[in-house]
């Protein structure tokens, strides 16, 4: 019987451990997608900013 209860905490160890790691995989999915997300955000707001520049510019130099 020790083998029988020492067998079931280790598929019960071994159950949590797998889940914990499938929440790590799901918060790291989502940590990747807002590292993502905030990123595009840069680029969209550094393309606004050489637009308006470029529009500036053009705007100085038309006569």
């Amino acid at each position: 019987m020790a083998t029988v209860a020492a067998t079931t905490d280790v598929v019960d160890t071994t159950t949590v451990d797998v889940a914990d790691m499938d929440t790590a995989t799901a918060d790291t999915a989502e940590t990747t997608a807002d590292v993502v997300a905030a990123t595009v955000a840069v680029t969209v707001a550094e393309a606004t900013v050489v637009a308006v520049t470029v529009a500036e510019a053009m705007a100085v130099a038309e006569p």
